[in-house]
């Protein structure tokens, strides 16, 4: 019954399509919102040239251009100012000269420790050496017996170096009896 629905609905709908502007005539009645410009704004936008001509004019600087914000900077800070440029260089700099004149200095540091990086990561790179450590646990849960450096590792240096010595002395003693046989 379902399927039979469902079919009768399409072919209803392949038969008699919704015409588009009846649709759009419905979705405009439901807005109404309907903007306007106040009458200020039009007023300004009547003196204005046409949009075309204000893109493409060109930036010139003419007399109602300049600033017509000073800043006052207070005399104390001016002071402050004077005083740490000119007791560091010697002559009085403009604040923004001796701004200019750090942000390069930076600059320089910032790239050359860019390049002390780079340096030591293509050092790195070159090396062809990459030891791998053995890991005493790893060793002892697979059963096997330590090296002789590692089982030293959790000895005192008295320990370490009695057992030293005698390994030493049973090599030596194992020379001279080869030496002698």
């Amino acid at each position: 019954k379902l399927n039979d629905e469902i079919l009768a609905q399409r072919d209803s709908k392949e038969k008699n399509p919704p015409n588009k502007s009846k649709i759009e005539d419905e979705q405009k009645s439901k807005c109404t919102f309907k903007p306007e410009i106040n009458k200020k704004s039009l007023e300004i936008a009547e003196k204005l040239p046409p949009v075309g001509e204000r893109l493409f004019m060109s930036k010139e600087p003419t007399e109602t251009d300049t600033p017509s914000f000073i800043p006052k900077i207070d005399p104390v800070s001016d002071e402050l100012a004077k005083r740490s440029t000119s007791e560091k260089e010697g002559a009085p700099v403009e604040r923004w000269e001796h701004l200019f004149v750090v942000g390069e200095q930076k600059k320089a540091e910032m790239e050359q420790k860019r390049q002390k990086v780079k340096e030591e990561q293509n050092q790195k790179e070159q090396c062809s050496f990459k030891p791998q450590l053995i890991a005493q646990e790893s060793i002892l849960s697979e059963g096997k017996e330590l090296p002789l450096p590692v089982s030293y590792a959790n000895k005192s240096v008295p320990e370490r170096t009695t057992a030293w010595l005698r390994g030493v002395d049973e090599k030596v003693k194992a020379l001279k009896d080869e030496v002698s046989n």
